[in-house]
């Protein structure tokens, strides 16, 4: 048997399917196993019978994945008692070694075993197995093969707890349907963090049900100006997110709400004065008839909270924050919250920045949420003992916790010099596919997070998929793999992925760089990920949580009327804010 360890040799897996007699191009895992053993031999798959597979009392969440992998082969499969008298094997075993993620895959000549201590671990094994079968089972549409399977042991678990992509639909708003499609080609990489930056200069993007006027008034632009179409809102209603919530969880990814603070807050701003001072920015100065409002260009530092110690407004703010994290905890129901906390100097002073954002920590950690916030916070000695920091700014990749360092991990960038795209550039012109996997990070950090600002993301679906595809998967590399990886090697098996993501409608960016060759595949109409809109049965609320198709546009919300999302009844002023605040929720 051959073995290969991720911290040396990079592995190539073939695997043998046959396409009209022909034999298909290899399948390569991404990220890269810790360690794989191959064996001599096939595991090959009976087209007239069905697969049995048997599952543990622990693993009947897991169940439906599999069967759904078989199902997508064109393969049937039953139930079976005994795990000797199965093809497919689930098991749930402690193995302190594999920690919360990890998990075993046994491919032998007569079964496949998936082991795994955790729900995790055994849907991690499954993405690997996928990438194991033949592309087809992305398609559909496509002809049923023969399947022979190499015998092979895989061991496996990540390097980063965090393995992260932030997405950014307050600039250009992203309609729902292609949340999901992320959520879904997210997993199949094994990231497990899916950041959304809901409020910035140019819009706020999510229901407020205790401040309405925020997704009113505060959704109607984006960079580039223009207003939604009619029966057409540019946020995001509370219900839709909680489906989004769920969808997630499915597929081991958390959502992380960041909402923007103090400064990157026009938006609220404009929405509910009192909440902060409106600025100039540097393109401002030149123009006489500059008037304050949300913006529609690409401008930063314009506004912040009004937050400094003299400032008669700052009890006002403080309780309107606290309302409205308590609001969004009703939403998002996971662990870590993004505050912000970047490009704040405008009209404000380090003392009462570094004063507010521990205030802001604090709210959080009442209500039972960890923050993350941008490197200034630390910087500027603002950081509370057990939250993190994520670094954005150019240069090292482990000051803080989470790495998402412009220069390395910007996808909103180019993908490579003079790429003709129209993007961002102010950090170093282009980040490559070898700047990302090469990108330098210590053992000491928590994680790493791919950045998606979109600021330039005019055409959807094309120009993010040509962004952010296939740059992410050297994200989730770096993020999953050991350190000193070999950059050739992920090429290889990266080449491979082209006609994975053909066949599963990504439209990738796919210029050639040296040692990269991407093998394609026929497109078809229509195509989705394998487990594109899939929610097992056996999920509480299945239906309400099944996306809305890519052609379905959301409609223009309505706005709530007379109790806030805390189930406190509440008068709304003229302006639309709560005529008497509703106290606080304690957790």
């Amino acid at each position: 048997m051959t073995q290969y360890r991720s911290s040396g040799m990079y592995l190539v897996l073939a695997v043998l399917a046959f396409f009209g007699g022909k034999t298909g191009a290899a399948v390569n895992i991404i990220p890269l196993p810790n360690t794989v053993t191959l064996g001599a031999g096939t595991l090959a798959f009976d087209a007239a019978a069905a697969v049995p597979i048997y599952r543990d009392a622990s693993s009947d969440s897991t169940l439906p994945w599999v069967e759904k992998l078989f199902k997508n082969a064109k393969l049937t499969t039953s139930r079976v008692q005994s795990a000797a008298a199965a093809k497919v094997v689930i098991n749930m075993a402690p193995d302190a070694a594999l920690g919360a993620e990890g998990y075993k895959l046994s491919i032998t000549a007569t079964q496949i075993v998936i082991t795994a201590p955790t729900l995790t671990g055994q849907f991690y094994a499954i993405q690997s197995l996928r990438q194991v079968f033949p592309v087809s089972i992305e398609d559909s549409l496509a002809a049923k093969v023969a399947i022979a399977l190499p015998v092979l042991e895989i061991t496996d678990k990540p390097r980063f707890e965090y393995r992260g992509c932030m997405i950014d639909p307050v600039r250009h708003f992203l309609p729902l349907p292609y949340l999901y499609e992320q959520i879904d080609r997210m997993a199949l990489y094994k990231m497990n963090r899916l950041h959304l930056l809901l409020s910035n200069d140019q819009g706020w993007r999510i229901e407020s049900k205790v401040f309405p006027l925020l997704h009113e008034k505060g959704s109607v632009t984006q960079v580039g100006g223009g207003q939604p179409a009619a029966g057409v809102r540019w946020y995001y209603t509370q219900d839709e997110m909680r489906a989004v919530v769920k969808y997630a969880a499915l597929r081991k990814i958390k959502i992380i709400p960041e909402i923007d603070m103090p400064g990157h807050c026009t938006a609220m701003v404009v929405c509910y004065p009192k909440l902060g001072t409106y600025g100039k920015n540097s393109s401002d100065n030149s123009n006489p008839t500059f008037t304050a409002g949300i913006r529609s260009n690409e401008d930063v530092q314009i506004s912040t909270m009004n937050i400094k110690s003299t400032d008669a407004d700052r009890p006002y703010v403080l309780n309107f924050i606290g309302q409205l994290w308590r609001e969004m905890a009703t939403i998002f129901p996971g662990d870590q919250y993004q505050m912000g906390g970047d490009e704040w100097a405008f009209s404000l002073d380090a003392f009462n920045y570094a004063t507010f954002v521990k205030e802001v920590q604090d709210t959080l950690t009442k209500i039972g949420k960890r923050t993350v916030a941008w490197d200034e916070v630390k910087s500027n000695g603002g950081l509370r003992a057990g939250n993190w920091s994520q670094d954005w700014h150019q240069g090292s990749a482990n000051v803080g916790d989470i790495a998402s360092n412009c220069n390395a991990f910007y996808l909103d960038h180019h993908n490579e010099a003079n790429d003709g795209a129209n993007v961002l550039t102010w950090c170093g012109n282009e980040v490559t596919l070898a700047t990302v996997y090469s990108a330098p990070t210590s053992n000491t950090l928590k994680g790493v997070e791919a950045i998606m600002f979109a600021e330039r993301l005019i055409t959807y679906p094309d120009h993010w998929d040509r962004q952010i595809w296939p740059r992410i998967t050297a994200v989730a590399e770096v993020g999953w793999v050991p350190a000193n990886n070999a950059l050739a090697g992920y090429m290889t098996r990266l080449g491979s992925h082209g006609a994975r993501f053909s066949a599963m409608g990504i439209k990738y960016f796919s210029t050639h760089y040296a040692n990269l060759t991407w093998q394609t595949a026929p497109l078809h109409a229509g195509m989705i990920n394998l487990y594109g809109g899939f929610v097992p049965e056996i999920t509480p609320d299945a239906t309400a949580i099944r996306p809305v198709a890519r052609a379905q546009a959301p409609a223009m919300g309505k706005r709530a009327q007379g109790f806030n999302s805390l189930g406190q009844r509440i008068r709304l002023t003229s302006a639309g804010f709560p005529e008497t605040a509703p106290a606080f929720v304690k957790p």
